[in-house]
């Protein structure tokens, strides 16, 4: 009787899977450890929860994302010049614009016109192109000839575009100035554009014989080195190196010996690398006032760094603890994988597949605060309902086990690991005047791939969610007081819609003269 109830309970669960609503719910499920499941029942549901979820998406590249803006509404779409932080925005796009400088990094002002625009070869991942004053920018460089795995020079450009500065990196995704902990403006917290250190987010393929223990694959790996001004290396972190710190569970470990994080057809599985961390930002968390009142673990050289794969955001110690409670390069606080109510973690919500963690600099409103995007879609590695094994008593891994339709921004103080301000608009609304135009926070909000924000100095937040190619700037209430999608675009090109990330810089960044 038991084992045909459990059958009845399996057939339910594919029922259910066919609803996306419910399934999100639903795989956030309950431990069933201790519940007298048969192995065989367990593995049943385990493939019939995997089957529904290969449904919605085939792959997390392949997930739904927010609603792409209409060619014909297109341009400066809100504006609301009493409420915003004026100034320039930067544009990482992935197409050019097709004017004679055809570049796809932008400088536009506050209603949408091209003030500048510079060109880095590569994917807008690639480059992650930052401003810098005097009108200068820095990012990746990729050179197609060098067949390096996944990265570029880090590039300092002029206002003209002509090379500036170069390092001898591997760069993607991330990296910092010093001066600016985490890369966009702050009073008082101007990038160096001389003798400077550089802090690199870069990608490397360890020693498959070293890296059994993480995947039966050869492994993609992520390594964040701070060099100094004339690329001398300072210091190195392996993400490989650290993988007990990170803290992933039996499920988790099951999860990424599949081998199923990859970039590719299923064709390619066996000769593509296991995508295992995917790092995406990295920075340092800069003066602060955890550390002023004595909290060591947010000492102003460590890195923070966050891995989408993982759902882990963490901090990186820079300096041996004085007493030895650590060492360089050790994880000394971590956000995730575990986001369940056995975790301190529970009270931010589970975070999927997040990007551009950073603590807000000293001089803007929440300093000391973790700002966080929380892309939802598909990420993580662990059971698909905590506690499932198969008839052998073995643990029922998964990639991916997290989803969700939406995005959040999340603001956190990173102590107590509470939410102090949250953005999101999980539904999409149905169009309030009547004229087909859906603006604001009327929009389904919700970038599955890359994205980011940046706190102001008037207390707003600028966003760019990354698929649709949006960028808004809301207010601490969430009302959208300024919001640009670009007018140039492929639709048929690699994310030819998107926008990486995208910085707001005052005026004054710009030579003197430039139109406002």
């Amino acid at each position: 009787m038991k084992r045909a109830t459990y059958t009845v309970s399996i057939l339910w669960i594919a029922g259910l899977l066919s609803s996306p609503a419910c399934a999100q719910t639903f795989w956030h499920g309950v431990d069933i450890a201790d519940a007298g499941v048969f192995g065989e029942d367990m593995e049943a549901i385990h493939n019939a929860i995997q089957t529904g979820m290969t449904d919605l998406a085939p792959t997390p590249t392949g997930f739904p994302t927010g609603d792409m803006v209409d060619e014909g509404q297109r341009g400066l779409r809100i504006y609301k010049p009493d409420k915003t932080w004026d100034g320039y925005t930067l544009l990482n796009c992935f197409t050019p614009t097709g004017t004679e400088k055809n570049g796809n990094n932008v400088l536009i002002d506050m209603r949408g016109n091209i003030v500048n625009e510079w060109t880095f070869p590569g994917a807008g991942y690639l480059s992650a192109a930052k401003p810098l004053p005097g009108g200068c920018i820095a990012g990746s460089s990729v050179d197609p000839e060098a067949m390096t795995p996944g990265g570029g020079r880090v590039t300092q450009l002029s206002w003209d575009g002509e090379v500036v500065k170069q390092w001898d990196t591997n760069m993607h995704h991330d990296h910092e100035r010093e001066g600016s902990p985490c890369g966009y403006y702050a009073p008082g917290a101007e990038p160096m554009l001389e003798g400077a250190k550089v802090l690199v987010l870069e990608s490397t393929r360890p020693d498959p014989d070293e890296t059994k223990h993480i995947s039966r694959k050869f492994i993609k790996d992520d390594m964040i080195r701070e060099l100094d001004w004339n690329g001398n290396e300072l210091f190195r972190w392996e993400c490989w190196k650290h993988f007990e710190q990170l803290g992933l569970c039996e499920w988790a470990r099951a999860g990424l010996d599949l081998g199923r994080n990859y970039e590719g057809p299923d064709f390619m599985a066996d000769m593509l690398p296991e995508d295992w961390s995917h790092g995406n930002a990295v920075a340092w968390c800069g003066p602060n006032k955890w550390y002023d009142a004595g909290d060591l673990r947010f000492h102003p050289d460590n890195i923070i760094a966050d891995f989408r794969s993982l759902n882990i955001t963490i901090v990186i110690a820079r300096h041996d603890h004085p007493e030895g409670q650590w060492k360089q390069g050790d994880v000394i606080w971590k956000l995730g994988p575990d986001y369940s109510t056995a975790s301190d973690n529970y009270r931010v919500g589970q975070i999927i597949g997040q990007h551009q963690a950073h603590m807000i600099p000293r001089g803007l409103p929440g300093e000391g605060n973790m700002l966080i995007f929380d892309n939802g879609g598909a990420a993580g590695y662990g059971a698909l309902i905590q506690g499932l094994r198969d008839a052998e008593g073995n643990a029922l891994g998964s990639w991916p086990n997290t989803f969700r339709l939406f995005s959040r921004v999340l603001e956190i103080d990173p102590t107590t690991k509470q939410v102090v301000w949250e953005y999101k608009q999980p539904k999409l609304s149905e169009d309030r005047d009547g004229d087909g135009r859906i603006l604001g926070d009327e929009k389904l909000f919700f970038s599955n791939l890359m994205s980011g924000m940046q706190r102001l100095p008037n207390g707003n937040t600028l966003i760019t969610e990354s698929d649709v190619g949006r960028v808004f700037e809301v207010t601490a209430s969430g009302e959208v007081v300024w919001e640009y999608v670009p007018t140039w675009f492929d639709a048929e090109a690699f994310m030819g819609v998107a926008i990486y990330r995208a910085y707001r810089v005052p005026y004054e960044w710009a030579p003197e003269g430039t139109t406002k």
